[in-house]
């Protein structure tokens, strides 16, 4: 069952997909045809607010209907801007792709909750528990799990035989050293479970971390992507960031990853989202002319915590690491201010050194 929903998935990626490129395409068209809607339901919002006076939801849903559709029209859009009623939020380009990319991720929220509850929304399918059972450890003040081997289990000459153990209930996929279970995933996201449980009493399904951490993958991806078009590709109009926002929020292995969210997913889902979130911050300085000292500082913590959630991310993270830091020496309102180089590149290689010496 669960396969044929993700072959329908497929096929409804596909259909939006091709919808899109249509749409793309199809644009200019769109263009006029949504230009005389927005001026005709602004016509009759001025025109139900002088003859229909008693029924004003008239008035009030074409005007809100013709403000919505004008912006996103070229020609609307300059015909707002004369008349003055062009609201702040799209009065520049960098705004209204940074809108399309919270567009695209609030239509990805609801696909990414019908995926991960199998299409049933609020009863989820089980899952394991293995960060929240790793976050009861913490909060007890040991590395190791609460639960104890079986003693059959550790008179056993090797316990990882499957032969010699037979029927000794074990718990599945951990390390058995000194007597005591192990979880060898990247101990971060138990830290947070910790953190929310000290707050929330109750368990946290390894499938609501993998559910959260691929929103805040997509988040950050997209938001880089914004970032990253408008700062690279200033000819191109905001509309055409629109197909490679929705390619980046819908494409794979994020679905796959959230079809079967368990404690591998979690671990490869929370490094990839610090990871993305450690990327965009970058580039808040490096494209985005923003301060130095705080995005890069976030940055680095990011890239640390992405470490923290997949120990193999490591060597990625060093090598991200040396690219920005040399990026960010080159950067031209940097390379004028001899002491913001500096404190840029320690606020950013701080965090992660003090994390791979941690390891």
């Amino acid at each position: 069952a669960w396969r044929k929903r993700c072959h329908d998935l497929d096929l409804g990626v596909g259909i939006a997909l091709a919808a899109g490129s249509a749409l793309y395409f199809s644009w200019p068209a769109i263009d006029r045809l949504l230009l005389s809607v927005g001026r005709a339901a602004m016509e009759a919002a001025s025109a139900s607010g002088r003859r229909v006076l008693r029924f004003r939801p008239i008035g009030s849903a074409a005007q809100m209907a013709g403000r919505l559709l004008l912006p996103f029209t070229a020609a609307g859009r300059a015909a707002a801007t004369r008349a003055g009623r062009l609201r702040p939020l799209l009065a520049s380009r960098e705004r209204r792709v940074g809108l399309l990319s919270l567009l695209v991720f609030a239509l990805a929220v609801p696909v990414y909750l019908w995926i991960v509850s199998l299409g049933y929304w609020t009863n989820w399918p089980p899952s394991t528990r293995y960060y929240s059972d790793l976050a009861e450890a913490f909060r007890h003040g040991q590395l190791h799990l609460l639960e104890t081997p079986d003693p059959e289990l550790l008179a056993l000459q090797d316990p990882y035989d499957p032969a010699l153990r037979g029927q000794i209930p074990f718990l599945w996929d951990v390390v058995l050293f000194g007597g005591r279970f192990y979880l060898y995933w990247g101990p971060l996201p138990a830290v947070l479970v910790a953190g929310w449980a000290s707050l929330v009493p109750g368990m946290v399904g390894d499938n609501v971390l993998v559910f959260l951490f691929i929103l805040a993958t997509v988040l950050f991806t997209l938001l880089l992507m914004a970032q990253s078009f408008v700062a690279l590709f200033p000819r191109l109009k905001a509309r055409d960031a629109l197909l490679p926002l929705l390619v980046a929020a819908f494409a794979y292995p994020l679905p796959w990853l959230m079809s079967g969210p368990a404690i591998y997913e979690a671990s490869i889902a929370g490094g990839q989202a610090f990871l993305m979130g450690a990327l965009y911050f970058s580039a808040r300085v490096l494209l985005g002319q923003r301060r130095a000292f705080p995005n890069l500082f976030v940055a680095g913590v990011l890239l640390a915590c992405a470490v923290g959630s997949k120990a193999s991310l490591a060597l990625t993270a060093v090598f991200w690491a040396v690219v920005i830091i040399l990026a960010a020496m080159r950067s031209s309102r940097l390379v004028s201010k001899p002491q913001g180089r500096l404190v840029a590149a320690l606020s950013f290689a701080l965090p992660l050194q003090l994390e791979i010496e941690r390891m």
